[in-house]
């Protein structure tokens, strides 16, 4: 059971830390850039700042679009690749039934070394 918890979250913090600060970037500038004025402070020096603040959240939000689709190609050809190894090279190798194709021991991988 615990395994499978492992193997369910291993990779995740990748995805995680990518998404998680490029959502709270979109989150933060929407807001400073709609709430701007009415925060005490700094909202005086927001105002001017909120056409920019909107054009960044799109900016930031195209590029997580295309680190999806970037990482939906690369599963995809992971997944094409693995197809081609269990399709074509275990046919292969099936059909090898003498020890012919195996090759002469290598001098560098005895016990001595």
């Amino acid at each position: 059971m615990w395994y499978m918890v492992q193997l369910f979250f291993a990779g995740l913090w990748a995805s995680v830390w990518h998404w998680g600060v490029g959502i709270g970037l979109i989150i933060l500038l929407v807001g400073g850039s709609i709430f701007s004025q009415s925060i005490p402070l700094i909202g005086p020096w927001l105002q001017p700042l909120r056409k920019d603040m909107l054009w960044a959240s799109a900016v930031i939000a195209v590029l997580l679009v295309g680190e999806y689709i970037g990482d939906r190609d690369a599963t995809a050809r992971c997944v094409a690749r693995q197809v081609v190894v269990e399709k074509i090279v275990d046919k292969t190798v099936d059909k090898t039934k003498t020890p012919a194709y195996k090759q002469k021991a290598d001098p560098y991988q005895s016990k001595d070394f």
